[in-house]
């Protein structure tokens, strides 16, 4: 059968970045799937990628619907809201968009404030916490570390990456600041399994047996899997001199 979700994306102010990266992924690589996209701004004037959503949403009216909630200066039309994303709005729009009988995914980013009340809404109406992805963007991989984040530049590790696949092993150089580990392994000759490079599918997962890395974007692993050392290899870029990556662990 056809893959079908709906996807439920709620963005703040410049949250909207990684969410566009879900829509436009979505919409190539999932016919059949549908995205509502609730979008919060101070006023019409601070939003971000306007014409481009238009242009999406002209593009494919059954399958994206944008719903504005603006702070100040709000104009009456379609899925136009007043206001903040506080809880009481948050439940209000859910309850007129989204049927949550459907198959639904739900992620959030912006404000701290913002995603705080999406997810206690979330919570309440008992959506399944594997459902809801908030900032599952960085993490450490070594059992006993705590959350790591990507050095700058001027730290760049150059490290020996190897990775598993089907029992084969491909190991290549890689610099903490380059490439992804999945595109180093394809270009290293692994047959490296992808999708989406968006941080959404899943398809490149693999888990971390040796070394540490760092996620730019996880929009897919829940926090159990991160913390049990799985990663998007789209996503992933060495921090350790060695790192051992296995795509075969279930």
């Amino acid at each position: 059968p056809e893959h079908k979700k709906n996807y439920a994306l709620f963005a703040g102010g410049s949250g909207i970045t990684p969410m566009m990266s879900i829509i436009k992924t979505v919409l190539h690589a999932e016919p059949h799937s549908t995205i509502t996209l609730f979008y919060g701004n101070r006023d019409e004037s601070s939003i971000i990628f306007k014409s481009e959503l238009n242009e999406l949403v002209s593009k494919n009216p059954n399958r994206l619907t944008v719903v504005h909630i603006i702070q100040n200066g709000a104009t009456q039309g379609t899925n136009v809201y007043s206001g903040l994303l506080t809880k009481e709005t948050a439940a209000s729009v859910i309850k007129n968009h989204i049927n949550l009988s459907n198959d639904n995914e739900f992620f959030v980013c912006g404000p701290t404030p913002m995603m705080d009340n999406v997810r206690d809404v979330l919570q309440s109406l008992n959506i399944d916490s594997k459902k809801i992805h908030i900032e599952y963007f960085t993490a450490s991989l070594e059992k006993e570390s705590t959350a790591a984040t990507k050095p700058n530049s001027s730290d760049d590790i150059k490290s020996k990456v190897t990775v598993n696949i089907d029992g084969i092993e491909t190991s290549f150089e890689l610099n903490s600041g380059g490439d992804s580990i999945l595109d180093a392994a394809i270009d290293a000759g692994a047959d490296a399994p992808y999708a989406c490079k968006g941080a959404v599918c899943c398809t490149c997962k693999a888990k971390v047996m040796e070394g540490k890395v760092s996620m730019d974007m996880n929009y897919a692993l829940t926090d159990e899997e991160v913390k049990d050392g799985y990663i998007l290899t789209c996503q992933a870029h060495p921090l350790t001199p060695t790192v051992m990556v296995d795509y075969d662990q279930p």
